[in-house]
């Protein structure tokens, strides 16, 4: 009888000790540097998102020193810094490893969009309307929408343009003279930050 309870508590020793030798440390996946052309560390706010082959999704602000993810697998991910519309960069096929960080140093012409397109995050978008008729001839038309407290009109070759605030969704009508009015929607997100859009007028 002794024998048989003394291996039973060598063995419960055992499996106890196989399981806290087994358990995974903990860690992060991926830490993303950005540096400019000249080679400098870009400024803290640059939009970073990391998509893993499932469809899966993570959106981050650079931070001095380089952002982290460390939720991921080990399948390779698609890394995107930047905006739409400007000198953004996609990585293809970032390769991660179980258990260890991977660093990868991006390089990204940001300071360029900033000067080009003073529109920024913390301030909106601007989204350009085009109108034409179903022959693409350019209508003079205008912008009625309760995000705005005045009707905005275009040029002579149809181009109206607006500021709606930053993750507003800008909801609107384009009306011309013999045409039937178009409703417009559209939201203020990162990937809209800038847009232009034809709109076709049908005649009434």
């Amino acid at each position: 009888m002794k024998y048989i309870v003394g291996s039973t508590i060598c063995l419960c020793y055992l499996l106890t000790s196989g399981s806290v030798s087994m358990a995974a440390k903990e860690y992060c996946s991926l830490n993303v540097k950005v540096i400019d052309p000249q080679g400098e560390e870009v400024l803290p706010g640059e939009r970073v998102v990391v998509e893993e082959k499932a469809g899966r999704k993570i959106e981050k602000r650079y931070v001095q020193g380089g952002v982290r993810f460390c939720d991921l697998g080990i399948e390779p991910v698609t890394l995107t810094v930047g905006l739409p519309g400007c000198n953004q960069v996609i990585v293809r096929d970032v390769p991660l490893i179980f258990e260890e960080m991977v660093t990868s140093l991006v390089i990204s012409d940001s300071q360029a969009c900033s000067n080009a397109y003073p529109f920024v995050p913390t301030f909106g978008c601007s989204f350009l309307f085009r109108t034409v008729d179903p022959s693409g001839n350019p209508v003079a038309a205008s912008l009625e929408s309760p995000s705005f407290k005045k009707a905005f009109q275009s040029d002579s070759a149809g181009r109206v343009m607006v500021h709606p605030e930053w993750k507003e969704q800008m909801q609107g009508t384009i009306r011309a003279p013999g045409y039937i009015p178009q409703e417009v929607r559209l939201d203020c997100t990162p990937e809209n930050q800038r847009v232009e859009r034809y709109i076709t007028m049908s005649p009434q």
